[in-house]
């Protein structure tokens, strides 16, 4: 039941929820209302975009990422540690650490995503909170480090599909598309992981609604 709420003053008491996940990354000036109220303070905004979230992992997630942590020991020695480390930190959802050489000088390269799936810009606060946590973690003496974001690199597909006359042509050409962007997107795919003709035709006749 709902009733209109009695007269009086300050009798509305309201409830802040914090770390809500990716939901919670709202675009500049949309948080205006503040938690408690210091004196002085009349106004707020966020004049930058909120990052850095995450959502709750997965069971497939935490089952891929929970070993990270027993594996490092919180210490980057090995190239392999770079990257589970960098996967294992909050906020990253895929890193991928290359050691790079010119003949004379090592570096590792460090390739991230935020959790959402996005880049991530060279003055995002999750990249920096990273490449602290990791000269922390890793041996002085090793190669420097260099963090950076991936860059999105889209292909398109145009296909020709034969429907059986017994089905929807819409349903089910609808229906390939979508087990083709599922099997290509964002969380199925590595960095750098190439894309072949006979992959995304496999992919098309072996969803369900082509082969029901």
């Amino acid at each position: 039941m709902a009733a209109r709420l009695p007269t009086g003053s300050e009798n509305v008491h309201a409830m802040y929820r914090s770390g809500i996940g990716l939901a919670g990354q709202v675009a500049a000036d949309s948080l205006t209302l503040m938690q408690t109220k210091p004196p002085g303070v009349r106004k707020v905004t966020n004049p930058l975009p909120a990052s850095g979230a995450a959502d709750p992992e997965s069971r497939d997630s935490a089952r891929s990422n929970a070993p990270l942590t027993v594996v490092t020991l919180d210490r980057i020695v090995s190239l392999d540690d770079y990257g589970d480390f960098a996967r294992g930190f909050a906020g990253i959802g895929k890193a991928q650490a290359t050691r790079l050489t010119d003949g004379q000088t090592d570096v590792m390269l460090i390739t991230v995503a935020s959790a959402s799936g996005d880049p991530l810009t060279g003055t995002s606060k999750t990249i920096s909170a990273l490449d602290s946590a990791i000269r922390l973690s890793r041996d002085p003496s090793g190669p420097s480090v260099v963090i950076q974001s991936f860059d999105q690199v889209y292909f398109d597909v145009t296909a020709t599909v034969i429907v059986n006359a017994l089905y929807d042509q819409d349903t089910i050409i609808g229906a390939v598309g979508d087990a083709v962007r599922k099997a290509f997107a964002f969380d199925r795919r590595d960095f750098g992981q190439s894309v072949s003709a006979a992959e995304v035709i496999a992919t098309m006749q072996g969803s369900q609604a082509s082969t029901r």
